[in-house]
């Protein structure tokens, strides 16, 4: 379980995203320590618009056919999450990407998740085959995030807040009342005659 202190709302939102590197012909070997209990997933981040049309044409084509779709276009990646030595997940792009982010400058395709814990250190390995080398020339990088946020990460961040929060309703609750004393002073004062 995360402990919640008032002051840690810089870390808990780049918990979201532990880990963000970019993505060359060696791969990556790296390690990051997960700031929530919660499911992560391995997203592998390509521009949107790069200039080279074959790369473009493929980054549009695996956004329009993720999922259970027949044609998904592959993906020639695999990686593996370890916690301890102890492989924890693993998935590969062969058949293409799971799901997609839409962004404005960039497409998040993911590959898969694995279960994290608050505090724990993991290791993620991502290899990549020869037919993935055409995308590295436009500098992809790997994100390892938090899946599906469950209650956990709701609750940190509205704790976060409460007390802005209580400021804020607590001034507009005076101001109220400041203009209804202004309206009913108002209302009983004589108008020019």
């Amino acid at each position: 379980m995360t402990i919640w202190r008032g002051d840690d709302s810089p870390r808990l939102w780049k918990g979201l995203t532990p880990l963000r590197q970019p993505l060359t012909a060696r791969g990556i070997h790296s390690s990051f320590v997960a700031v929530w209990s919660e499911p992560h997933e391995v997203i592998i981040t390509l521009p949107t618009h790069s200039g080279i049309s074959d790369v473009d044409g493929f980054v549009k084509g695996a956004a329009e056919h993720v999922g259970y779709y027949q044609d998904r276009p592959p993906f020639d990646v695999t990686w593996r999450a370890y916690d301890n030595g102890i492989l924890v997940g693993s998935g590969s792009g062969n058949r293409g990407a799971l799901g997609v982010f839409l962004g404005g400058s960039t497409r998040g395709f993911t590959f898969g998740t694995f279960p994290a814990k608050a505090g724990r250190t993991y290791s993620l390995v991502v290899d990549v085959g020869p037919r993935f080398e055409p995308l590295l020339q436009v500098g992809p990088s790997v994100e390892v995030g938090v899946a599906t946020a469950s209650a956990s990460v709701g609750l940190a961040f509205a704790d976060s807040f409460r007390r802005s929060m209580a400021c804020g309703v607590g001034t507009l609750g005076a101001v109220t009342l400041v203009m209804a004393a202004w309206y009913q002073h108002a209302k009983g004062r004589p108008t020019g005659g």
